[in-house]
């Protein structure tokens, strides 16, 4: 078996079923920093008898768990984490305006908004009634006193009721007024009190590079390495840390969960499934590299009744024994000259010469595309004179 390397990080496709339990793609990641599977099992030691001598151990609780962090941000991996699902175009988001030219009273603020007006907290409408019915705005001046007002008309000029605060100074242009309105929402999700993660079909893919220990290779990408994971699902936390000096990485971080229907002994259930996909079959992952033909054992003379031995060679190799697929057939026919057993059959009244074929596609290819064969004989057997 060859050895490879696994470098870089994995892409993900993930994807969800329907109401009709269709297969719809839900979100891919393909902007990874990191990438980790882990695969465990707990293990309960038994032991006993002098010593206390270690009998065996009893393993339980598996798992497979899939930590990936993405550099890119999506409202998708969120949605994923929180089990929400995305609303587009259809929400309000809170904002806020600032803008001078507020005339300042005995208690009262007199100001016209620039954008309509907004009350805030508001988007679900499960507050109390009476408990944020008004608007409101805040304002300071240039001596830095500050003031929060409320009002209840929204439309044309606003004069507004000081509720907290100290009183402003200044001319129009000194005082500064800030409001809430409302913008609509490219991307919205609601986090509800009580949320659980979505499950979803997760589909992971990492390169797979060349790798010899034992001789000159090229440490070239040769494939990628593919995990389907049917059943995923997110372990529903959502660190979202934001600085001034990086940008903010989302984990995505869950288990696989099992799948499949118990039925007999081949009915367990299972986690994942790993696979190794070359792009084709490169020199450095060829066993036969270097090797052109075969040359067959004692083939002026085949001992009936034993296997044939066959000898893959090329320039400047040492010879080391052929173990792919191979035909040996009557030359010019198409009938065998093995047993079922696969041993050389018996001699018959005359010589038979065979032709030997090796047919594994990795020898084709190191042989430049021709399969090699080769010519043996299996001698007429003797007559005894009386």
């Amino acid at each position: 078996m060859p050895n490879y390397i696994l470098g870089d990080v994995l892409n993900a496709e993930a994807f969800v079923r329907d109401n009709n339990g269709k297969l719809v793609h839900y979100f891919n990641a393909k902007t990874m920093t990191e990438s980790t599977i882990n695969v465990s099992v707990s293990a309960e030691e038994i032991r006993g008898g002098w010593g206390n001598q270690l009998l065996g151990k009893i393993f339980h609780d598996t798992n497979f768990g899939v930590n990936l962090t993405e550099a890119m941000f999506s409202m998708s991996y969120l949605a994923a984490q929180i089990g929400s699902d995305i609303t587009t175009k259809t929400g309000d988001a809170a904002n806020f305006v600032s803008m001078n030219g507020a005339t300042v009273g005995v208690g009262t603020l007199t100001f016209t908004p620039t954008k309509p007006v907004a009350k805030l907290f508001q988007n679900s409408g499960t507050f109390c009634s009476g408990s944020t019915d008004k608007y409101i705005c805040w304002a300071k001046d240039c001596a830095g006193h500050q003031a929060t007002y409320e009002f209840d008309a929204a439309d044309g000029e606003v004069l507004a009721t000081k509720i907290a605060g100290e009183d402003l100074e200044g001319s129009a242009n000194d005082i500064c007024v800030t409001y809430p309105t409302n913008e609509k929402a490219a991307e919205q999700l609601i986090v509800k009190a009580a949320f659980e993660p979505k499950e979803f079909s997760l589909h992971l893919k990492g390169k797979v590079f060349a790798g010899d220990s034992c001789g000159k290779s090229k440490t070239g990408k040769v494939g990628n390495i593919i995990i389907e994971i049917p059943r995923f699902q997110l372990d529903g936390t959502a660190d979202l840390s934001f600085s001034p000096s990086s940008n903010v990485s989302v984990a995505l971080n869950g288990s696989a969960l099992a799948f499949g229907c118990d039925c007999g002994d081949e009915g367990e259930k299972q986690y994942a499934k790993i696979s190794i996909v070359l792009d084709s079959t490169p020199e450095t992952v060829n066993p036969y590299k270097g090797y052109t033909g075969i040359v067959v054992e004692n083939a002026e003379s085949l001992v009936p009744g034993m296997p044939l031995i066959i000898w893959a060679v090329g320039n400047r190799k040492k010879p080391v024994p052929y173990k792919g697929s191979f035909t040996a057939v009557k030359t010019g026919t198409q009938d065998s000259i093995l047993t079922e057993q696969g041993l050389v059959i018996a001699k018959g009244d005359q010589a038979v010469n065979a032709t030997i074929t090796a047919t594994d596609v990795q020898f084709k290819e190191a042989a430049g595309g021709t399969a090699p064969s080769a010519i043996a004989t299996i001698a007429a057997k003797t007559v005894m004179g009386g």
